[in-house]
């Protein structure tokens, strides 16, 4: 089942207090150089700062210190459903894994959705958000769509491959108990997200050797990957190029990586930029959508996994956006920007007539 918030002692309470100023000395420092920044910053003196912020509480909070500051994703879905004023709808999978619907689960189509967070993080209200903004652009359109997210197992109270599995096991509920046709089901994800689902497409295809098959009569709908986390690597040149226009760092990607693995060895399904193309043979989904902000960490390696993908799945569609960062549609929601950026209006338009 979902985790619970992390009972922190004392001490790491009080260690909280130098993670904050630190910082809050961060921002201040980066507010008086943003005019300097030049191409190696973010795009806007704004983004500059609170990028900086976002990597140093990342990089210094303990996963421990950040799951107990945040809400558990179960707590965001139910104050969204509280927001926009509809019944929550959660279901529990015969492994204890929740999921929670947003929309009608009558509905003809679906998108199972995996939310980022390194695999560490709960569901944010951007991540929330952005779900909403889909499910109201595409009723407004007259399709019939509700979304499925699933609440996996943070790390470290649960390591890999516990995550795939709930997400199999989600899928798996969709098709086979709620009877919806693989044809009408959508599997999407952000960062972590991202990974999930490729690793959930790489099982349908390629069992993993600890996880029950699913098979389907079909191939899935589509496939949407926002800034897949498809590497734990360090070597691509956007992790230098780019560490002071993300809003992540290298140092939060191996922490989150290290508590997600735990003693696993690496394989295609946890790290799927290592696969050859030829494992991308016959993917289970009739389109594909990978998105990359130019700004972002791993844009290198995103760019190098879609290339691998487009060259034996012809529907592949990659978007790489100039002066995004990592998860820009999600971001954007969460630092409070009400135009979409352009990301957010490729996924809108890519969307709209295939749902």
């Amino acid at each position: 089942m979902s985790i619970e918030k992390p009972q922190l002692s004392f001490g790491e309470k009080l260690g909280l207090v130098p993670v904050i100023l630190r910082t809050l000395t961060t921002a201040i420092v980066s507010i008086f150089a943003a005019p300097l920044r030049g191409e190696s910053g973010a795009p806007t003196v704004f983004r500059h700062v609170a990028y900086a912020a976002v990597r140093q509480i990342t990089a210094t909070a303990s996963i421990a210190q950040t799951q107990y500051l945040s809400p558990t994703t179960e707590e965001q879905y139910l104050t969204l459903a509280k927001q926009k004023g509809f019944q929550p709808d959660t279901v529990r999978l015969q492994d204890g894994t929740k999921a929670h619907w947003v929309g009608n689960k009558g509905a003809e189509k679906v998108m199972v959705y995996c939310h980022g967070g390194g695999y560490a993080l709960p569901a944010t209200p951007a991540h929330l958000q952005f779900l909403w903004e889909i499910k109201t652009l595409l009723s407004d359109l007259g399709s019939d769509v509700a979304i499925l997210i699933l609440s996996y197992t943070l790390a470290p109270e649960r390591q890999y491959p516990r995550q795939l599995e709930q997400g199999v096991e989600t899928l798996r509920y969709v098709i086979e108990t709620m009877g919806k046709a693989p044809s009408n089901v959508v599997l999407a994800g952000d960062s972590a997200g991202g990974n999930l689902a490729l690793a959930v497409l790489s099982h349908v295809s390629h069992k993993h050797p600890s996880i029950q098959p699913i098979s389907l009569s079909e191939p899935l709908r589509a496939a949407i990957l926002i800034s897949p986390w498809c590497t734990f690597a360090d070597s691509a040149d956007a992790i230098k190029r780019n560490a002071n226009k993300d809003c992540t760092s290298y140092p939060a990607l191996r922490k989150w990586s290290d508590a997600f693995m735990g003693s696993a060895p690496s394989d295609y399904y946890n790290q799927p930029h290592t696969a050859p193309g030829s494992w991308w043979e016959g993917l289970k989904v009739s389109e594909v959508l990978i998105l990359a902000g130019a700004d972002e960490l791993l844009v290198d390696d995103i760019k190098a996994l879609a290339g691998r993908i487009e060259e034996v799945h012809e529907k592949t569609t990659t978007i790489v956006t100039q002066g995004e960062s990592h998860d820009a549609p999600i971001l954007d929601l969460a630092f409070g920007y009400k135009e979409p950026g352009e990301q957010m209006n490729a996924i809108n338009s890519w969307i709209s007539p295939r749902l």
